[in-house]
């Protein structure tokens, strides 16, 4: 409910902002329209929505598969500093509203005055809302450590204290195996952060929207490219080498344990035991690691990062001829 209002908030003020500049922004800001003879422009208030509505749409997923962290526990935890962190992005929008109508034509410097003043809250949503993205996926990534780590230390401990119990071995390769299943679901939020990125870029660089923004505003697409991707490796990286692989390793060094101990002489669970080491073995391996990943956000990232990607291409050598 609180990111539909704010959403409603920001589009109200993009309307009135629209407004109020006139034929300034949609000299500037405004959204292109061309069918043969037909050559119109149109508000920019529209580009401005549909983005607003898309990155909130966003942070609303986000917020709706991180079962460890929402809007509200990162206020209810932190409301001091990100109030704080509020105030500075609203300062930091509303001086550079002051400087941008100061800096205007002389007869254009009352009306984007004005324009500004109400088009701050438009950009202080977009910002925070941002902002509060990032820290969910990280806080929602730290607690799913967390509990990683506390099964994990509950499957070894379990493991350790019947260290010559076929049976013991069984069970714990089980847990171990249904833990190692859930990164899948660890790296969701990310995924879907990326697919929203994507999206956002496609929108903004290869649909009429384009003319909304100034060429400084698009060419942030390629810094929030990177910033999607990055976000997935640095989470991948980070889950695969505090986590994943190093719960493998100790579950290894447990079963070394094991077999330099009173390892029962069956030839069928010495069989078992060698299928299930060598499968850990593999597990741990980077493509396992990865075959483990593979889920249809993680798809649906792939193929929008193809198509912005294709896009780019594609708009590179019509620019080029």
């Amino acid at each position: 409910m609180v990111i539909f209002i704010c959403f409603l908030i920001a589009s109200v003020s993009a309307i009135l902002a629209y407004w109020i500049a006139g034929p300034i922004w949609i000299r500037e800001h405004g959204i292109r329209v061309k069918a043969g003879a037909i050559d119109i422009r149109l508000s920019g208030a529209i580009g401005e929505i549909v983005l607003i509505g898309a990155a909130a749409l966003l942070l609303y997923l986000v917020d709706f598969v991180s079962d460890k962290s929402s809007i509200a526990d990162l206020f209810s935890e932190y409301g001091t500093l990100l109030w704080a962190g509020v105030a500075v992005v609203s300062a930091i929008v509303i001086l550079y509203g002051i400087y941008t109508a100061v800096t205007a034509p002389a007869g254009e410097k009352r009306p984007l005055f004005f324009t500004y003043l109400v088009y701050n809250a438009y950009s202080i949503i977009f910002f925070v809302g941002g902002f509060l993205l990032a820290l969910i996926i990280i806080q929602q990534t730290s607690r799913n450590g967390q509990a990683f780590e506390a099964r994990g230390a509950d499957i070894l401990a379990y493991f350790a204290s019947n260290p010559s119990s076929p049976r013991a071995l069984e069970l714990s390769f089980i847990d171990l195996q249904i833990l190692l299943g859930q990164v899948e679901l660890y790296m969701v939020p990310a995924f879907i952060f990326m697919a929203g990125i994507f999206v956002i870029n496609i929108v903004i660089r290869y649909t009429p929207i384009y003319g909304v923004f100034r060429e400084s505003a698009r060419n942030i697409t390629h810094a929030t490219t990177a910033v999607g991707v990055l976000t997935v490796l640095g989470v991948a990286g980070w889950v695969y080498v505090d986590q994943y692989a190093r719960l493998i390793d100790d579950f290894l060094a447990q079963m070394y344990v094991m077999r330099e101990g009173a390892l029962p002489e069956d030839p069928d669970f010495l069989e078992r035991y060698g299928t299930i080491y060598l499968t850990l073995d593999d597990q741990k391996s980077i493509l396992g690691y990865i075959g483990r990943l593979a889920n249809e956000w993680g798809g649906l990232a792939a193929i929008l990062g193809v198509m912005q990607w294709v896009g780019r291409q594609m708009i590179s050598k019509k620019s080029k001829a």
